[in-house]
């Protein structure tokens, strides 16, 4: 359940038995969002711009979305049974030197109890995830009424379109405190998983294509680490991007209903000129720790040097692989001469 902090309840879900057990992780993993009350001044700065319209006109969409983020959590908990059964099994992957991993360890036994905290863990994690997504959806929700409103708006006299805009100015302003308020809550989350996302991604998916002759059992592992890095990349990135597209499209939406309040006088025109003045804030969205803010060209920015940087590392690994082959030739040669 999600408030403001006058305790109006801004959308409800039902909790499975499941997922009560699972309380403390959630407490841990939002204890940094929530001592401050962040949150909840998110929510009342959101409730204040039009009431909670929005999210309640688009409530399926985000009951949809928390279903979809409680079937994440479901994968992650298999996911780590997986890794328990796969370690207790005794199965020895390529790539991982275990004789290190016991060391580190003490005893190869605990691999069972450290994959079994790393599943708490990472289900702490796809917690915070689904709040971060959350946050941003009915960000976008109210956004997405407010532009429709704005659109869809017929005065009929010069003094009605006056206190539109001056209404309109109002919880512009609203909103756009309560996306500053959202950058201020999730920037250094977004900046330290960004940073995890991008190496995890690259190496992950350099040793899934070394090792694609190997064995099922053994390549399917990092084929699902590999899967949750580029949704765990997808999610930090889209979601964030969309509600910077939408920010900034807002002006032009709404100077595309030029019709509904040009018959007016100069008054009418000087306070919509004014509104549209206050539309222009193209640095709104969430960004990295505010070293920059992202968008669909930061996007493709990070996707394609990701990319370039794969495409090295195996380019790498085949120079290798030659220079190896090349001096096991010699050797043989020189053996039979």
């Amino acid at each position: 359940i999600f408030q403001c902090e006058d305790g109006t309840k801004i959308i409800e879900d039902d909790i499975s038995p499941i997922e009560e057990l699972f309380q403390p992780v959630i407490e841990i993993s939002m204890f940094t969002w929530q001592k401050k009350g962040s949150i909840k001044r998110f929510f009342r700065l959101l409730h204040s711009v039009n009431e909670g319209k929005g999210v309640k006109l688009n409530r399926g969409a985000i009951v949809m979305l928390n279903r979809r983020m409680r079937w994440f959590r479901i994968f992650i908990l298999c996911y780590g049974l997986f890794f328990i059964i796969y370690a207790t099994i005794g199965i020895r992957p390529n790539g991982i030197d275990f004789e290190n991993l016991s060391g580190i360890l003490y005893f190869e036994q605990l691999l069972v109890i450290y994959n079994a905290t790393s599943s708490y863990l990472l289900l702490g994690w796809s917690i915070q995830i689904h709040t971060y997504c959350y946050l941003i959806r009915v960000a976008v929700c109210e956004i997405n009424n407010f532009v429709q409103e704005a659109i869809d708006v017929k005065c009929s006299s010069e003094s009605e379109a006056i206190s539109f805009f001056m209404d309109s100015i109002r919880r512009n302003s609203r909103l756009s405190l309560s996306i500053r308020c959202l950058d201020g809550i999730l920037k250094r989350f977004v900046f330290f998983q960004i940073g995890m996302a991008i190496p995890c991604t690259i190496f992950i998916s350099f040793a899934l294509v070394v090792n694609r002759n190997a064995l099922l059992f053994e390549f399917l592992p990092s084929l699902i680490l590999t899967l949750l890095c580029l949704c765990l990349f997808y999610i930090l990135t889209i979601y964030p991007a969309r509600l910077h597209n939408r920010m900034k499209k807002t002006r032009a939406l709404f100077c595309s209903n030029i019709r509904h309040w040009l018959p007016f006088g100069h008054n009418v025109h000087t306070a919509a000129l004014v509104f549209a003045s206050h539309l222009e804030q193209t640095d709104l969205g969430v960004t990295i720790w505010g070293f920059a803010l992202l968008s669909k060209p930061l996007i493709l920015t990070l996707f394609s040097s990701m990319i370039t940087a794969l495409a090295i590392f195996l380019q790498f690994s085949d120079c290798q692989k030659q220079i190896q082959s090349t001096i096991e030739f010699r050797n043989t040669t020189n053996f039979k001469l």
